[in-house]
């Protein structure tokens, strides 16, 4: 088998947090969300992974690089014009003379993969779907199956009288190499919208129900969501103690109070008064003394001075929320100055 992630998400939704970055590069408890994607590779012996990748492609690079930090040689097909999730892929097919495990890297997934594979095989699909049951589709591709597995119906983002199902596209593929020359060579085509329906039609498409953590951090409420069902998951393993879970690091000083589902990056402050709950402070984050940061991302640099308040807002790197500033509901990019006694409130966090 190989791995595949698809890479090329420029986070339009999450803009102007993402501006700088592409969207598979943000964080979860400080580890950028494509490595997320890599682990799941580890436990079914996949060792060689293609990324694609279109929007700011130096930074995933750079990070990855060849992959021997992980035990795994990565390589790389970069875009240059988008050709979607599938045409991307086809882009590299020279490669791709195996069974394909495709990941989106916009994913903050902790699952194991077996199971998928072990239906792939079992029914001998050209391609399966890894499945998940949300109480919303609409924003997703549905899908319907027969007694065996097989997709038998699936519509990519329904209207609200089209949804028949609960069952999602999970964006976590097992897909046969010969499907690839199915995707015309330099198009844009896309699995969802594109290929699956023609699948679906010859009868060699089928589903399988993911378990475990699985959120699309497309929004920003989500990729806060994210941040907490992982810390969370972390207290837990650590019978319920926030200062055994490694989620404050060594190197973070912490005068004030931190509470709840929060992490601290190397070189983060709270200085005394200070209160963080719920939230995600970043490598070299400092929370002035008064402060209160709650249910908040936090990227690097970025400093939170004296008497502000910050609830439910998405920071990006090296910015200043000068002194008795509230922040409610925010996104905010890269090197922002939040004046003084400033209140920057958004009506709903979607």
């Amino acid at each position: 088998m190989i791995g595949v992630v698809l890479a090329g998400g420029e986070g339009t939704r999450l803009r102007p947090f993402t501006a700088l970055r592409p969207k598979p590069f943000v964080p979860v408890l400080g580890r950028p969300c494509i490595d997320y994607a890599l682990d799941l590779f580890d436990p079914i012996g996949v060792r060689d992974v293609l990324v694609t990748t279109y929007f700011r492609p130096e930074q995933l690079i750079g990070h990855l690089r060849g992959g021997s930090a992980r035990d795994m040689r990565i390589f790389y097909s970069i875009e240059d014009a988008a050709l979607g999730t599938a045409g991307g892929v086809a882009k590299a097919r020279r490669l791709l003379n195996e069974t394909i495990i495709v990941v989106s890297g916009d994913l903050f997934v902790e699952a194991d993969l077996t199971r998928l594979i072990e239906a792939h095989r079992r029914t001998g699909a050209r391609a399966t779907m890894a499945l998940r049951e949300v109480l919303n589709p609409v924003e997703y591709g549905i899908v319907g199956l027969d007694s065996k597995g097989r997709v038998t119906r699936f519509i990519e983002k329904p209207s609200p009288e089209e949804v028949f199902s609960n069952l999602i596209n999970a964006g976590i593929y097992a897909i046969e190499a010969d499907v690839l020359d199915m995707i015309p060579e330099g198009a844009r085509f896309d699995f969802s919208r594109d290929l699956f329906p023609l699948l679906r039609d010859e009868g060699t498409l089928y589903g399988s129900e993911l378990e475990g953590i699985w959120i699309d951090i497309g929004r920003p409420a989500d990729l806060l969501r994210a941040n907490k069902e992982a810390a969370m998951k972390r207290i837990s393993a650590a019978g319920g103690s926030l200062s055994a879970s490694g989620l404050v690091h060594p190197e973070a000083r912490v005068e004030g109070e931190v509470s709840g589902a929060s992490y601290l990056g190397p070189g983060a402050v709270v200085e005394r008064e200070a209160k963080v709950r719920d939230s995600f402070l970043l490598d070299g984050v400092y929370v002035r003394q008064g402060a209160t940061v709650e249910g908040s991302l936090v990227l690097e640099g970025t400093r939170i001075e004296r008497d502000s308040a910050v609830h439910d807002t998405l920071i990006g790197s090296g910015c200043e929320i000068s002194s008795q500033s509230r922040l409610e509901e925010c996104v905010l990019g890269d090197m922002v100055v939040v004046p003084g006694g400033s209140w920057l409130v958004r009506q709903r966090l979607e």
